[in-house]
Order: C-alpha cells, then sequence, then structure tokens
C-alpha cells in the first residue's frame, strides 16, 4: 500500500493552470469521522443522593423505584413537546421534567467525579480539538432533572431545547428498571440509537451530543426511566476550531495538498486568495452548524495540516521568525445582484463577511502582526479569479433582499454559503485595501511601536519588514490608484530613519522608496496633492537628491501637461528658496540645483515642441510657467521674453475676434499672475521687462473693455430661428437660443457639425460669438450671446481697479486711458530689466 501512495503522489502535475482544479478534487478526496454524539457506560461513580424529595430522611435512593417515582411526579411539571402524531394530546407519553432549584444532590463527590470523567471521555467522543481542550476548560451544568413514564404513544417525540451558547448535551442516564424509551440521534439522514434499557436497574450511562443536533425519544413501554441533563459550555467564544483535529488527517492527501500551495506561492501574482466553497449554509449566529457536517470538518483539517507543514519547506519560505505561510479564514460568501426593471444584471456584488481566523499565532512577539488580520470581518471576491467552484450558483435561487433606495432597482441575494479563504502570507494586507485608510492606520500603529521599542530587536525587525510589505502590495496593484502619497512617504521617511540589526532589511527601504516614485500613481498625485512638495522635499534631503532625482524628473514629465505639474515645480522651488543655505551642504545644493534644472529644462522641452503653444496648453499652465521661470529669471529670461510675447499675440488674437479674453484669461489666470510676480518683483526691487509688458497690456486691454458701449440686446423668436433639423447639436443650439437665462453653451465637436448648424452659426453671427477651444484631447465650440453687459462692465471696472492698484506707475509711467493693444517692439529683441530707485 505505501508503494501505491509513494506512486500516486509523484503522478500528480501540479502547474499554474490546474493548481484550483487539483486543490478542489483533494479536497473532495478528504473524510473525516462524523463523531456528532456518542455514548455509553459510565463507572459507577457513587450515589448522588438526591435531597428535596418527601421521603423519611429526604433523600432519594437509587436505583429508582416505583414509590420514588410517584415522588418525583409530585414536584414536577410537564413541558411542552412537539408532536410527530395528529392523535389527541393523551396519546402522548408521560414526561415530568425538575429544575435545580427544587432538588439538590447531596454527595459532594459526584460532580467532581463526573467532571473528572466527562474530560477525558466528551472531547474524544465528540472530536472536538486536542489543542483547544487544552487551553479551554469545559464548563458541566445541571439544567434539569427529566422522569419519562409509561406511555400510550406509538411515534417518537423531539426534544426541542436547543440553546444559544451551548457547545452539547450531556444526558446522564441514572440506574432505573424501565424497557423502551430509545434515544435516537438525528444528523440529516444518520441516525445513532441508544438503547440502555437491558441493564439500567445498576448501571450508570450517558449521551453527549452536538447542542444542534436532532434528539428524538421512543416511548417507555414500561418502568421508569429517570435522567440528568446538563449544558457543556465553555467561558471562551465558541469557534470553529474546537471542531476540528487537523492531526487526525490522511497524510497523502497532505503532501498532495503542499505541492499545490507551493505552486501556487510561485505563481500567485494572479489570485491574492481563494474561496473555497464548503457544503453547508452557514450564518453568523450559526457557527456550531460545523460540528455536524463532516465533510467540511474534514476539508478545514486538511488545509490546517498542510499549511503547518508548509512552514517549515525549505524551497520557498524563507522567515526571520515561523510563521504561516497562508492564512485561514471560515466565512460565509454573499452574492447580491442589482437588476433593471427589464431584468439585467446593472450591478453584480459578491463577497465574503462574518470572517473568522482559523490558524493561531504561535510567537507572542508577532501578536501585533497577528491581530491585524484577526479583526478583519469582510472582503470584496473576483469570481473569475478567486472562487474555486464558479458552477456554484446553478443550483441556487436567487430571491429578493431589499431595494436600492438611490436607484430605486430591487436588489436579489442568493443563500448565504459557507466558505474557507485562503491567503498567501505576503499578500495579507490586500485584504486591508477595502478600508485603506485602515491600512494606514496599521502602518502608523508599526512605526510607531517601531520607534519606541527598546526591548526587542527581533520586534523591530518584524514590525519594520511588515510596514514595508503593506506598502509593497499597494504597489503592486491597482489599489494604488487613490491613495493619498502622503502617508506612504511619512512612513517610509520613519522606516528610513529606524535602523535594525538586518542590513536587507534596511536597504529594502530604499528599493521600496523608488518604486513608489516610478508608480504611474505617483505622477497623478504631483498633480492633485498640494503638500507633497514638501513630503518630497524631506525625503530627497534624508536619503540624497541624486538617489532619487532621475526617478523624480521622469514622473515629473509624465504630469507636465498639467498646470499642477507646473504647480508642483513651483512649490518644490519656493520651497528650496526658503531653506537657509547652512542647512545644507554644498553636494546637496548642487543636487538639487540640477534636479530642477533638469526638470524645468525637460517642461520647457515639452511646452516648445507644440507649434501653437496656446492651442493645445491651457493659459493657467501657461501663466504657472512664467512664475516658475522667474524664479531663475536671469536663467531662462530668453524664455521668458518668448511665451510673455506669444501669450500677448495669441490674447490680441482672440480679443480682435471679439473673443471674451477677460472671462476666459484675464480673471482666472492672467491677472493673478500679474499680483503675483508684482509681489515678488517689488520686494526684490527689480522689475524685468517682459513683466512691464504683460502689465501694460492688460490694463489697455481693460481700458478698453471698460470704454466700449453696451450691446444692443436682441430677443430669438422661434420663427426666426427657422432651425428644423433633428441632429444633437441643432436641437442643443435651439434649446440654448430659446433660453433667456443661458448666455452660453459648449459642443463637443465629436464629428463634423451638419450643413442646418452651420448654416445657423452663419446667420447670426453678428450676434452669437463662437470660440473654438482646445483642453489637449479634444475639440469644442463654444458660442455666447449677446447680453445685458451691466455686469460684465462692474467687472471690468473692478479688475482694473485691482491692476492700477499696483501702483506701478509710481516707477514706469504716469495712467493713460488710451487703449493699447500691444506694447511689444518686434524690432527690440534685448531683454531689458527697469531697476527700481
Amino acid at each position: 500500500d505505501s508503494n501505491d501512495v509513494t506512486t500516486a503522489a509523484s503522478v500528480m502535475v501540479v502547474t499554474e493552470q490546474n493548481y484550483k482544479e487539483l486543490l478542489q478534487s483533494t479536497l473532495d478526496d478528504a473524510e473525516c469521522i462524523n463523531a456528532y454524539c456518542a455514548g455509553g457506560n459510565f463507572e459507577y461513580l457513587c450515589d448522588l443522593r438526591l435531597d428535596g424529595f418527601n421521603t423519611i430522611d429526604g433523600i432519594l435512593h437509587l436505583p429508582l423505584t416505583d414509590d420514588s417515582a410517584h415522588l418525583i411526579i409530585n414536584k414536577c411539571t410537564r413541558p411542552t413537546i412537539t408532536k410527530d402524531i395528529e392523535d389527541d394530546a393523551s396519546l402522548i407519553a408521560d414526561r415530568w421534567e425538575l429544575s435545580p432549584s427544587f432538588f439538590s444532590i447531596n454527595n459532594l463527590e459526584w460532580n467532581s467525579k463526573l467532571m473528572e470523567d466527562l474530560n477525558s471521555k466528551i472531547p474524544i467522543d465528540l472530536g472536538l480539538n486536542d489543542e483547544w481542550i487544552k487551553q479551554n476548560q469545559l464548563n458541566i451544568n445541571l439544567t434539569k432533572l427529566v422522569l419519562y413514564g409509561k406511555g400510550l404513544c406509538s411515534k417518537p417525540y423531539k426534544i426541542e431545547d436547543e440553546q444559544n451558547g451551548v457547545l452539547a448535551k450531556l444526558i446522564v442516564v441514572l440506574p432505573s428498571t424501565y424497557e423502551g424509551g430509545q434515544d435516537y440521534l438525528i444528523n440529516k439522514k444518520e441516525k445513532y440509537v441508544f438503547d440502555f434499557s437491558k441493564n439500567s436497574k445498576n448501571s450508570l450511562h450517558y449521551i453527549v451530543c452536538f447542542n444542534n443536533c436532532e434528539h428524538e425519544i421512543h416511548r417507555v413501554t414500561n418502568g421508569y426511566k429517570l435522567t440528568l441533563v446538563y449544558d457543556i459550555d465553555c467561558s471562551s467564544t465558541l469557534i470553529p476550531t474546537m471542531y476540528l483535529n487537523p492531526t487526525r488527517v490522511d497524510e497523502q492527501l497532505v503532501q498532495q495538498m503542499n505541492e499545490i500551495l507551493l505552486t501556487w506561492l510561485r505563481h500567485s501574482n494572479g489570485a491574492s486568495k481563494l474561496i473555497i466553497p464548503l457544503t453547508g449554509l452557514y450564518a453568523k449566529s450559526d457557527i456550531s452548524s460545523l460540528s455536524l457536517n463532516s465533510k467540511d470538518r474534514a476539508y478545514t483539517n486538511l488545509l490546517l495540516e498542510s499549511i503547518k507543514r508548509l512552514r517549515f519547506s525549505s524551497d520557498v519560505c524563507h522567515h526571520l521568525w515561523p510563521h504561516d505561510e497562508f492564512l485561514l479564514y471560515f466565512g460565509t460568501l454573499k452574492h447580491e445582484q442589482e437588476l433593471y426593471e427589464d431584468g439585467d444584471v446593472m450591478d453584480d456584488d459578491m463577497f465574503v463577511d462574518n470572517l473568522i481566523q482559523l490558524n493561531e499565532i504561535e510567537e507572542k512577539i508577532c501578536k501585533q502582526v497577528w491581530q491585524t488580520f484577526k479583526s478583519i470581518k469582510k472582503v470584496d471576491v473576483n469570481e473569475e479569479i478567486e472562487l474555486i467552484n464558479r458552477t456554484l450558483y446553478d443550483r441556487l435561487d436567487r430571491t429578493f433582499d431589499h431595494e436600492n433606495m438611490g436607484t430605486g432597482n430591487q436588489i436579489f441575494s442568493y443563500p448565504k454559503i459557507g466558505v474557507l479563504m485562503l491567503v498567501p502570507y505576503h499578500r495579507k494586507y490586500e485584504l486591508l485595501f477595502d478600508d485603506v485608510q485602515e491600512l494606514y492606520n496599521k502602518q502608523f500603529d508599526f512605526c510607531w511601536t517601531l520607534q519606541h521599542n527598546y526591548s526587542s530587536k527581533l520586534k523591530s525587525i518584524i514590525l519594520k519588514k511588515e510596514c514595508l510589505e503593506s506598502i509593497d502590495c499597494l504597489l503592486m496593484t491597482e489599489h494604488m490608484l487613490g491613495c493619498n502619497v502622503t502617508p506612504i512617504i511619512n512612513r517610509l521617511i520613519t522606516l528610513f530613519k529606524t535602523k535594525t540589526e538586518n542590513i536587507d532589511v534596511d536597504r529594502s527601504v530604499m528599493a521600496i522608496i523608488q518604486r513608489l516614485i516610478k508608480h504611474r500613481w505617483f505622477s497623478i498625485e504631483l498633480l492633485i496633492e498640494e503638500h507633497l512638495a514638501d513630503d518630497i522635499f524631506e525625503l530627497g534631503n534624508l536619503i540624497g537628491w541624486q538617489i532619487i532625482g532621475i526617478d523624480l524628473s521622469n514622473s515629473l514629465q509624465k504630469a507636465v501637461n498639467h498646470p499642477r505639474g507646473v504647480a508642483f515645480l513651483i512649490a518644490f522651488v519656493s520651497l528650496v528658496n526658503q531653506t537657509k543655505q547652512q542647512q545644507q551642504q554644498q553636494s546637496t545644493k548642487n543636487d538639487l540645483f540640477h534636479l530642477i534644472m533638469c526638470m524645468i529644462n525637460t517642461l520647457l522641452k515639452q511646452i516648445f515642441k507644440q507649434k501653437q503653444i496656446f492651442e493645445t496648453t491651457p493659459m493657467k499652465t501657461v501663466c504657472s510657467l512664467l512664475e516658475l521661470l522667474s524664479l531663475f529669471d536671469d536663467t531662462y529670461l530668453l524664455s521668458l521674453n518668448i511665451i510673455s510675447k506669444q501669450m500677448i499675440n495669441f490674447m490680441n488674437k482672440c480679443h480682435k475676434q471679439n473673443d471674451d479674453i477677460i472671462q476666459r484669461f484675464f480673471e482666472p489666470a492672467f491677472i493673478p499672475l500679474i499680483k503675483k510676480l508684482w509681489s515678488t518683483f517689488f520686494k526684490q526691487q527689480n522689475i524685468p521687462r517682459w513683466f512691464i509688458d504683460l502689465y501694460e497690456y492688460c490694463l489697455s486691454v481693460l481700458n478698453y473693455e471698460c470704454n466700449l458701449p453696451p450691446p444692443p440686446l436682441k430677443k430669438w423668436p422661434l420663427d426666426e430661428l427657422n432651425i428644423n433639423c433633428d441632429c444633437n447639436y441643432c436641437q442643443q443650439l435651439l434649446t440654448f437660443l430659446l433660453d433667456q437665462n443661458k448666455i452660453k453653451t459648449q459642443f463637443i465637436k465629436s464629428r463634423r457639425f451638419c450643413s442646418q448648424f452651420a448654416r445657423t452659426i452663419d446667420q447670426f453671427s453678428t450676434l452669437l460669438t463662437p470660440t473654438i477651444q482646445h483642453n489637449g484631447s479634444e475639440q469644442q465650440l463654444e458660442i455666447t450671446k449677446p447680453f445685458d453687459t451691466k455686469k460684465q462692465r462692474e467687472k471690468c471696472f473692478m479688475l482694473r481697479d485691482g491692476i492700477i492698484e499696483i501702483n506701478i506707475t509710481k516707477y514706469i509711467y504716469a495712467l493713460t486711458t488710451n487703449p493699447r493693444i500691444t506694447t511689444i517692439d518686434d524690432n527690440d529683441k534685448s531683454p531689458k530689466r527697469l531697476k527700481i530707485n
């Protein structure tokens, strides 16, 4: 037989393509003894000496006699019994119950001897976990005395006294003379029958069964049957592991499962977890159902033992400290579908909740890390990648669950299914991706403990490695998109500063930092996070700009088309300028200068390679670029002159085409730039010529707009419009022209406009103002109607007043009201700068 086992194990070839199927088939081969009940003889412990009955000495002695039975009956009450018959209630067998408050066991040795025998018999009888029994004390509590008498019922009746929180029931059959009264313990289609009537007079018997096991008692045909009923519970919470005995699994299946799990470890980039459906349905409050399901117990036993053996494997698992290579959870799989009115699926949601971790950590030093994953209660499931059996729901029907109050659609759900969730240890932090803030909190806790840990060198290494692993998990997945980079940089700064005695762990910090800066989401964060410049400045000063400079420059290059990319550079350069010179070494200054020049040159190269800068680059970006270059005006003076001249020419061209440059350019970007630059130049007491040209152009346009007469108002009768085309463009234009409250609309030019649309625009060309805009990826046509210019004129006066407040006239020239379209002399190529006296 041993040769057959070896041959079977060697024949199985596990690959990346078939390991999921082999995992399921190996689990199906596992078996577990169905130990949900047991019974037999107790050694004759001692006489109970039941006290509280109307006898000569007050003690009820055993074996039970008919006279003693009647004394019990006189003190008892009849319980409510569920009948399995449709006849009259008088046919129910005689049964009487007595609460412990009405009698007592007068022999003090009884409970101690019973508990001694119980602790040796019950865990084995019910197949409870050996380790769990060693760590948890079982409690036995007497709940009632039950007497069964002769009855006329020909069918059994059920005992329905299941209570929450109770692990098992113990029924002690006391010495008495009776016939019949067989106990049936039922689980699905299986039945265990216990009949102690033949030697009941001088013997003590017991039955133990899980609390959720079905119990039937057949009628007593003669005499009386006397029993004591006990609840068995423990001080700790009932958990699935107490029903498991991994050490009793088949050795061949463990070897097969180890090979499957090792294959998954080598190729686990696809699935970060596997969801293994069990055969039973489980709810959060019904974990004890696992006690009655031998197949599910076999699944779990096999995985637990395989994980334990895998811990000491040498070809994949190398640890600084011992831990399992997989986390194993018990939970319930929920599948919900939101449907449209026509029945099509709008949203398909699958997740595992009520999670309970099954494998425990042995090393106390790792408890902080381990506790993180014991508290996880819910994770989403990718059905195509992570669910082992994708045909699971083919045999189940969905039912209406509730209505989505936001959409009004109905949400249907499938029955909850018990599952095991298997997670590779090195990808465990992906379980926290549904709540990234919780992941940030865990990283902070690890770093704080790392900084204040003075007792254990190994603990510092573990915490540092775990924190790096959590960041690495983010960088490997799409969940990085949408994350805030700032907390991650702060954690990496802490990890870099805190050294351990493990050189490899300390060096890995640098590798993670470089991976973060190269990540595509980092480039996006440069445009979003306002304070990222501060964090990067601190990080670069700490580890060296020469190390991260190239990667940082490459990341910025991906973001140069966005105004926030320039804004980041401005914030970064300003931060460098604000730093006191003595705080930085000369080498650091040189590295920073070269990095900044490199990033600016990359930005200019991207800008100037465009033939028409303002056709594709937003005005805010160009204004931000001027602000940036002004910080290095001596170095980039020629670029400043070229860009400012092109800016004036572009706005001058738009102005001649009756474009509203005040609203498009002046108010959102141009005037704020002038005010900001003036503040800087005034402090420097040095005003460049290109800035004077921008200022003069801005003031001349505002003067011109303030002196314009108001245009006539126009009403748009329907018969005059004559728009008969049904295309989307024409209908949008018609709606716009008839709406008296709307003065502007935009058309995204995804295809050519129809001839009707073009004729309408030409027909009202003297009244409508069409403008073509580019946002970098698509073309838009913006149309403006004439409107009451009172507010527009008020805005122009307000903007002009703000420009005049700069008081540049004190240093340059007296204010003139004559409109000037441009002040640039094309023949004057020399840069000029006005010195403020």
